[in-house]
């Protein structure tokens, strides 16, 4: 019995041994991570993109149209000051078959560069909506377009630069009209701050919808 019971106090005394050994190891380890400068969180990169999305890149911003001398002398160029703009998106119906998707709605900035990741579809802008506000206050009201704008997305796409809309305002906060500018001359620049250089980048401008029926 003795034997038996030497042999159970080596075996405890073995164990007690791991053990402090392993709590050793698991501090090193942590105060390792813990002496690491924290990182910011990175952007995703090209690579990150799912085969089914791509990212959706442009701006939109308002240019106000003064027609009367009062207006020009009273009117600022901070229209829609303070407000942001969702644009709403939906497949077109080629895509959806009978086209009852409800459509996604990306918030941006007026006069700012976006970047959003959707899936990779054919989508039509057909509704904007001035946003007013933040958080639990925020309130909308739609800003009427002319007609509907469509985005053509190919199979092999990864970030597609759709252009800059510039809408002309009247006093009454009415589009009057609007143009797509080709800003893809510093699609370089674009690149860098929002999906890193291994994102590869298409032009498809925005274009009115009837011009593909």
């Amino acid at each position: 019995m003795s034997a038996i019971f030497i042999v159970f106090q080596q075996c405890l005394l073995s164990m007690a041994r791991f053990r402090a050994l392993f709590v050793f190891c698991i501090s090193i380890v942590v105060l390792s991570c813990a002496s690491d400068k924290p990182s910011s969180a990175p952007t995703a990169a090209g690579s990150q993109i799912e085969d089914d999305d791509i990212l959706l890149v442009g701006k939109i911003s308002v240019v106000p149209v003064l027609s009367s001398p009062v207006s020009r002398e009273t009117d600022t160029l901070s229209l829609f000051a303070d407000e942001h703009v969702l644009l709403w998106l939906r497949p077109t119906f080629s895509d959806v078959g009978e086209g009852k998707d409800e459509g996604l709605a990306l918030d941006v900035e007026w006069g700012e560069t976006f970047s959003h990741v959707i899936p990779k579809r054919n989508v039509n802008l057909f509704r904007l909506e001035r946003g007013k506000g933040r958080e639990e206050g925020m309130t909308y009201s739609t800003l009427a377009m002319p007609e509907p704008l469509r985005v053509l997305v190919r199979v092999d796409d990864q970030a597609i630069y759709i252009g800059h809309l510039r809408l002309y305002i009247d006093e009454f906060h009415d589009i009057v009209s609007f143009e797509v500018v080709d800003e893809s001359g510093g699609l370089q620049s674009m690149r860098k701050q929002t999906q890193g250089d291994r994102a590869h980048f298409r032009v498809s401008l925005l274009a009115p919808a009837a011009q593909f029926q």
